[in-house]
């Protein structure tokens, strides 16, 4: 009966190691670099495009909106970049300063990112944002620097897993059917002994 629980109690450990969610690994953060043309769409959205390098090469369309804050001397907002390989969500904020006797704004601050789909999921950083905007000509264009991390590949849940944990996993196994080798060595030694029992 003993060794019967410490079969089930090994078994039960494994499948629930296989069967748990793989939390992905996060990658090195790595430098990125993002440039950012738009155009305004409203008083508080403009649509463009982008093109990344660094961390990651993608591009693709440019959305976002804002909103001005401070009596005008701010601005905060969240860019939403479509790419081929997934969509990354940021946010951002920043002083505003005027040049060219109000004619340009230039902006410069900080950027987050909030959420990623695609081949971004997972992904997280941030950095520094400096965007020029010609109000007479409705353009803007931006530049964001800094580091971001990628989640690392991670295998689907119930799917055999890489390095410590997969070394974990199969110690797991081999140990559980050790388990198993040695209630039925036991079992079979059991049989034989209440044989020879009413033999004699």
């Amino acid at each position: 009966m003993k060794t019967l629980t410490i079969m089930g109690l090994f078994a039960a450990v494994a499948a629930l190691f296989f069967a748990a969610p793989h939390r992905a690994a996060q990658a090195a953060p790595d430098n990125v670099s993002i440039s950012v043309d738009m155009r305004l769409t409203g008083q508080t959205s403009a649509e463009g495009t982008f093109t990344a390098s660094g961390a990651f090469g993608d591009s693709g369309a440019a959305v976002e909106t804002f909103q001005m804050a401070d009596g005008g001397s701010s601005v905060q907002g969240s860019k939403t970049l479509r790419g081929s390989n997934g969509d990354i969500v940021i946010s951002f904020s920043g002083s505003i300063t005027p040049l060219e006797g109000g004619a340009k704004m230039q902006v410069a601050g900080t950027w987050q990112v909030t959420s990623g789909t695609g081949a971004y999921a997972g992904i997280v950083g941030g950095g520094q944002v400096n965007t020029t905007l010609d109000l007479a000509a409705g353009t803007l264009h931006a530049d964001y620097t800094g580091d971001v991390s990628l989640a690392a590949a991670s295998a689907p849940a119930g799917m055999p897993r890489t390095g410590a944990a997969d070394n974990l996993a199969g110690w797991l196994v081999r140990l559980a059917l050790a388990a198993v080798a040695a209630g039925l060595v036991l079992a079979a030694r059991g049989r034989s002994g209440r044989r020879s029992a009413l033999g004699n």
